[in-house]
């Protein structure tokens, strides 16, 4: 997602809503959901905000970030957008790199012709960018 806006804990500000985006875990199953939340405070280090009853703090913890990440030395960490935007596109994106991992299994590859091959390999090629 380069086109996205890298993202600092200077750019929330108090009462704002922002998206939050995770993983609740059943048993040995896992969930993802997202959730509106407001933010409560922004300090220097951290953005906290109330999720559930439940002050849950982040931080930028990459310079390359388009979100915050959950401060946190458990689990998979929970993730903090500041639009709404910025999570649909990530939640699209990761839904087409599994589409397209699955696509490109070797079980299947296969099964296209070389027109269609060739077409994707014209697509994803690097040196066509230039």
């Amino acid at each position: 997602m380069s086109s996205s806006k890298k993202v600092k804990i200077k750019d929330f500000s108090v009462g704002q809503i922002a998206y939050l985006y995770g993983y609740e875990y059943y048993g040995n199953r896992s969930q993802p959901f997202v959730s509106e939340v407001e933010v409560l405070r922004v300090g220097t280090r951290y953005v906290t905000v109330k999720h559930q009853g439940r002050e849950v703090r982040f931080e930028n913890r990459y310079k390359g970030d388009f979100f915050l990440r959950e401060k946190t030395n458990r689990g998979a960490q929970w993730m903090l957008f500041l639009k709404k935007e910025t999570l649909d596109k990530y939640i699209e994106r990761g839904e087409l790199e599994r589409w397209l991992s699955g696509a490109a299994e070797w079980t299947k590859l296969r099964h296209y012709t070389i027109e269609q091959l060739r077409a994707v390999k014209k697509i994803l090629d690097r040196e066509n960018d230039i």
